[in-house]
């Protein structure tokens, strides 16, 4: 047989976990085009660590990825599908056919909160670290972080929150009023029933008012208007609202979105696929969009006459909680029947921000780039014990001997020692302290100085 001729449309997490779980699945079965107008795939979930210079989110190049794994890459974007003819045409012109098509494109940012800096494309995340040096500098001022109605997934507003307060908090700046005002009755309660609980607490140790229930709507001369009333504010920062942009060709209902049923497959067409942020599944976020993509990938794999069984998305919630100090890890499902877990240990491994069952464990490696192979993803039990706060204090120890450690190593000149022991850093905090993102650098440098036989003081 000849190869399937596969095409996929978008650069984000669903279309780099599809590359990927094909190349798995199918292998040379399958003949993959990469169609994606972003000339590298960017880690999302990462950004909001950025403006803290806590971490950088994972930036790889496309076409170097889809080398790795057996695809091409094309630089243009989908602009119509042709379904009879089994083709699509490029924004750029070009008219590729297909014998399965996964629409990856993921789904743009737009302003939810009239008047409010919007936390979601580069502009954005800018206008965030600008404002972010300002209250460094100010006596006071009062800063709102806004769920609108339409922003389901709301763990990013919960991290700049907690990031924003442990941030002023280590530079002495006192006289900031933080708060979060948010759609949901209680705090990212879709994460079980144990996650608001948390949530909550951590808030409130953080110094956080949380005004739960109201969905804000607009900031306007120092008032955020709410759907209950409204509440005083200087800044006011939101998650934007998302849409997906017209596609000819293909369903679509209100906002862009586009329809599937459980396995992924575009309603009324054959051999289309969608997954990830595009889709009309309600909950955008990156473990899901994975989840989806391997889905979409076990299918199209069998299309090309792999052997392996094919899924029905049935959606496992897991998430790493960025608080300022140790993170907390959520786990939760859609429906019945499946374990929810809160924990300060991670519940998978590798322990990435981002648990895809392929990109989870690509990302690790790409990080720690001869440190060693992760290899599989892999579903991680709960701790035994329930209590949380003894769990935080023993991972706190942890933490502080692997710091202690890697500086240790750095003195006697063992760089590999130290840069090993700033990977379980990572692996119990996801993000490394900012002093301790330059000494890896520096280390890294160290190392390959003396790998090269150079004088690593040079």
């Amino acid at each position: 047989m000849a190869p399937l001729r596969v095409v996929i449309a978008g650069g984000g997490i669903a279309a780099v976990e599809a590359v990927l779980a094909l190349d798995d699945l199918a292998g040379d079965r399958a003949r993959v085009e990469l169609v994606a107008p972003e000339q590298r795939f960017v880690c999302r979930p990462h950004l909001v660590a950025e403006p803290f210079s806590l971490g950088s989110a994972v930036r790889i190049e496309l076409s170097r990825l889809a080398g790795q794994h057996h695809a091409h890459s094309r630089r243009d974007a989908l602009a119509t599908v042709d379904p009879s003819a089994h083709a699509i045409r490029t924004r750029g012109g070009a008219r590729l056919e297909y014998d399965a098509l996964l629409i990856a494109i993921g789904a743009r940012p737009v302003t939810a909160v009239d008047g409010a800096l919007t936390f979601g494309d580069r502009p954005g995340r800018e206008a965030f670290r600008v404002l972010l040096g300002e209250l460094e500098g100010a006596e006071r001022a009062r800063v709102v972080f806004a769920v609108p109605a339409q922003a389901r997934w709301s763990l990013p507003a919960y991290e700049l929150a907690l990031l924003s307060a442990a941030h002023l908090r280590a530079r002495g700046v006192a006289g900031i009023e933080i708060s979060l005002a948010t759609h949901e009755p209680r705090p990212l309660e879709l994460l079980g029933e144990s996650a608001p609980e948390v949530v909550g607490e951590l808030l409130a140790e953080a110094g956080i008012d949380l005004r739960l229930g109201s969905a804000p709507r607009r900031f306007e001369a120092g008032r955020l208007e709410l759907q209950d009333g409204e509440m005083p504010a200087d800044h006011v920062i939101s998650l934007p609202a998302l849409e997906v942009p017209g596609i000819d060709g293909i369903p679509q209902r209100a906002g862009g979105f586009i329809p599937t049923d459980g396995r992924l497959n575009v309603e009324g067409l054959t051999d289309v696929w969608a997954a990830g942020d595009a889709t009309r599944f309600p909950i955008k976020q990156g473990g899901l969009a994975a989840q989806q993509a391997d889905i979409a990938a076990q299918a199209i794999a069998v299309r090309a006459g792999a052997k392996t069984p094919i899924s029905t998305f049935r959606p496992v919630l897991r998430a790493a909680l960025l608080t300022g100090a140790l993170p907390r890890y959520f786990r939760s499902a859609l429906f019945a029947g499946y374990e929810e877990a809160a924990s300060v240990s991670a519940l998978w491994s590798p322990p990435t921000k981002l648990a895809g069952r392929y990109l989870g464990p690509y990302l690790s490696t790409m990080t720690h780039a001869g440190l060693g192979d992760e290899g599989a993803f892999v579903a991680l039990e709960a701790p035994t014990s329930d209590d949380l706060a003894a769990e935080d204090q023993h991972q706190h120890l942890e933490l502080e001997f692997a710091l202690a450690a890697a500086d240790a190593d750095a003195r006697v000149g063992n760089y590999a020692g130290a840069l090993a022991w700033l990977r379980l850093v990572e692996e119990l905090a996801l993000v490394l302290p900012p002093a301790y993102r330059e000494r890896r650098e520096a280390w890294q440098r160290r190392r390959q100085h003396r790998q090269a036989g150079r004088d690593p003081a040079q």
